[in-house]
């Protein structure tokens, strides 16, 4: 897959988003109501392109445009943990469908970041990211006994042999051609990428399950699809080769006021592994998340801060998936 600018695009919010710590600080528009910010979402409604991989179809449109605004919280977090120092101007933005840099003074509308004179504006990053995950998860061919999982962060993951790609693309093209058609409400625009059947294996963990995110040190609960609880977690320390093992896996076990190794105490444990892996509280811990697991990780477990794993306790019960994956 052809990526020469992905570096520029994929770069997501996290770079654009951040320019505008050094531009005017957002302020409140109240001139407008909720209605009014409704219908500058809709403003793309004919906006429809269909990508066919094989015998799966995606669809690009008007809500999966909605993902591109930017916001004000996507605005602040991004500011909050970029390390970047760029200068106002830069970075590839939409506004009333013209290309432009990120406007210096910028206003909040219900929630959404706008120019100054209320425009909606759209990130070029959102949307090439979002063009990138579908291609990354449709734009395979996996083997019958591989499980497909889609984590939360949108990434595809795969246990059992590694998919092969079903098609050369040239994602810079393919992000030219969804450009101009979102710019242009063009009503449907059909991408045939590959005529093989794809996507073969079984995405078998549906429903009810647990996912852990080692990449990203963080815990996810899902009931019925819908996802109910999340946080920031401490998994094995990869230093001491003591990572929490990859794979899905039934919960074993539910427990209170467990002991555990190294003379430590667990008020709430789930256990997940026959080798004694399991997701507890850690209270020696005040911190959770970034990168303690590299070096500082638990013995193999899912350290959970206390109020958190209380409440995953609640909702988990044995036999529920429990997926880890790096």
């Amino acid at each position: 897959m052809k990526r020469k600018s992905a570096v520029f695009f994929v770069a997501g919010l996290l770079l654009a988003c951040s320019l505008t710590a050094h531009a005017a600080p957002p302020q409140t528009l109240t001139r407008t109501t909720l209605e009014d910010t409704e219908k500058k979402c809709a403003g793309a409604d004919d906006f429809r392109v269909t990508y066919v991989f094989g015998t799966s179809e995606v669809v690009i449109d008007s809500e999966s445009a909605r993902n591109w605004f930017v916001t004000r919280a996507s605005l602040e977090r991004m500011q909050a943990e970029t390390e970047e120092d760029p200068k106002p101007g830069s970075g590839r933005f939409l506004i009333g469908g013209e290309e432009c840099a990120f406007p210096e003074e910028v206003l909040t509308e219900n929630g959404f970041v706008t120019d100054a004179e209320g425009n909606l504006i759209v990130s070029e990053s959102a949307m090439y990211d979002s063009l990138r995950q579908i291609f990354d998860q449709y734009n395979m061919r996996v083997e019958e006994d591989t499980t497909v999982f889609y984590a939360t962060s949108g990434r595809a993951v795969f246990f059992g042999a590694e998919p092969e790609p079903i098609a050369e693309v040239d994602l810079d093209k393919e992000f030219d051609i969804l450009l101009k058609a979102f710019c242009e409400g063009s009503k449907e625009v059909r991408r045939e990428i590959h005529s093989e059947r794809t996507r073969t294996g079984i995405d078998a963990v549906r429903g009810d399950y647990i996912e852990v995110d080692v990449a990203e040190q963080m815990m996810y609960l899902y009931l019925d699809d819908e996802l109910r609880l999340s946080t920031p977690v401490v998994t094995g320390n990869l230093a001491a080769g003591d990572g929490t093992p990859a794979g899905i896996y039934p919960a074993i076990n539910r427990a209170r006021n467990v002991a555990l190794i190294n003379n430590h105490f667990a008020n709430y444990w789930i256990g997940f592994t026959t080798r004694g892996h399991g997701i507890h509280d850690a209270l020696w811990r005040n911190t959770f998340g970034g990168k303690i697991y590299q070096t500082a990780g638990s013995a193999g477990c899912v350290n959970t801060p206390l109020d958190m794993v209380e409440q995953f306790y609640d909702l988990a019960y044995p036999g529920m998936p429990v997926v880890v994956f790096y």
